[in-house]
Formats: C-alpha cells, structure tokens, sequence
C-alpha cells in the first residue's frame, strides 16, 4: 500500500498536473491577505493556512471549490480543526 501510495499519488506526474490547483489557491490566499491588509485589519494565519490547505486538499480529492461548498459548514469544520490542533500542542507540552 505504502509502495502504490507513493508511485501513484505523489509521483512527480501527479504533482505536476496538480500544480495549477496549488497556484490558484495560493493566490486566493495572499488576495485575502492583501485585502485585510489594506483595511488594516488582523488577520488570523492558523485559518488562513488551513483554508489554503483544505482548499487544495479538496479539490485534487473531490474535483470542488472548497469554499464554494453549499454542504459544508465551515464554522463547524475550521472549530474543529482547530480544537484539534490546540489539543494536540497541549499533549506535546506546547504553548
């Protein structure tokens, strides 16, 4: 499995055809920034990155707009990310 995994999904083939997925989502993401930055308002990186993340992971994974979703609650989604991330970095003796 470990051996199919790596041949097939990370191959260099496949990282290549994905590559305008990434481009696109990078760039929604540093238009979010800049717009928070020119109403000078803060701007949260942990959200952000994870948005950037699930957006390319759910587009290679479903062929969708992550945040175009109608059945997805991103609220709930982003809370629970990040509760578990806090959970985690309280185990490891983090913060």
């Amino acid at each position: 499995m470990k051996k199919l995994v790596g041949l097939e999904l990370f191959s260099p083939k496949k990282h290549k055809s994905f590559r305008y997925i990434r481009e696109e989502e990078g760039d929604v993401m540093v238009k979010k920034i800049f717009e928070s930055a020119q109403t000078q308002s803060l701007v949260d990186l942990r959200k952000a990155l994870f948005s950037f993340t699930a957006g390319i992971i759910f587009r290679i994974a479903f062929g969708q707009n992550f945040h175009e979703c109608d059945f997805i609650d991103m609220d709930r989604l982003e809370h629970a990310a990040c509760g578990r991330v806090r959970n985690q970095r309280m185990q490891l003796g983090i913060d």
